[in-house]
């Protein structure tokens, strides 16, 4: 396989599809069990829509979503005068 060219297959084990997967991955990073994965989104979590209407259904990557809560967990810088 060509350096340049993404692996389709790690890619497609990276894609999470639907509010329940989402939900249930975020689970297993330590989030409670209460998390609402449509919540997330509206708040600015890295949660998209893979078509519009009333049969869209989200989709998030699992990378972005553990870069997301590690950097929302890690500590602030301050500054301090």
């Amino acid at each position: 396989m060509d350096a340049t060219q993404p692996d389709n297959e790690a890619l497609a084990n990276d894609l999470l599809v639907g509010g329940a997967a989402i939900e249930t991955f975020l689970q297993s990073l330590g989030l409670p069990e209460t998390v609402d994965a449509y919540y997330l989104r509206r708040v600015g979590w890295p949660i998209g829509k893979n078509a519009g209407g009333q049969s869209a259904k989200l989709v998030a990557s699992k990378r972005r979503l553990v870069r997301y809560a590690q950097k929302i967990a890690a500590p602030q810088k301050t500054d301090a005068a």
